[in-house]
């Protein structure tokens, strides 16, 4: 009666098995949700790394930014971020109020 009972258990975990609860529903990627843009912007008043930093923490703190790369001995901060949730006035902004200037938007 045991060895019974244990063949229907493993009966029932084995049919189970192939039941997929999600099989009608298409999966969701990223690209599907987000639209990510890298601009390239010309900052000016960054003289040391800790500029470079200050701009990199407190831009990477905007919610919808990957990523932020900042060089003060180019003048430069490339900023990678999804368009659906900020956009590049909100990010100047933020470095504008931190005591730097952005100057504009350099396109590829």
């Amino acid at each position: 009666m045991k060895t019974l009972g244990i063949i229907f258990i493993l009966f029932m975990l084995i049919g189970c098995k192939n039941i997929d609860p999600n099989a009608n529903q298409k999966p969701i990627e990223i690209s599907d949700t987000l639209a990510f843009k890298t601009t390239l912007l010309r900052v000016d008043g960054m003289t040391c790394e800790g500029c470079e930093n200050t701009i990199k923490k407190m831009v990477g703190k905007i919610e919808g930014v990957k990523e932020v790369n900042a060089s003060f001995t180019d003048s430069l901060t490339t900023v990678v971020f999804d368009t659906s949730l900020v956009n590049i006035v909100v990010i100047s902004e933020i470095i504008n109020n931190l005591g730097y200037k952005v100057v504009g938007e350099i396109l590829p």
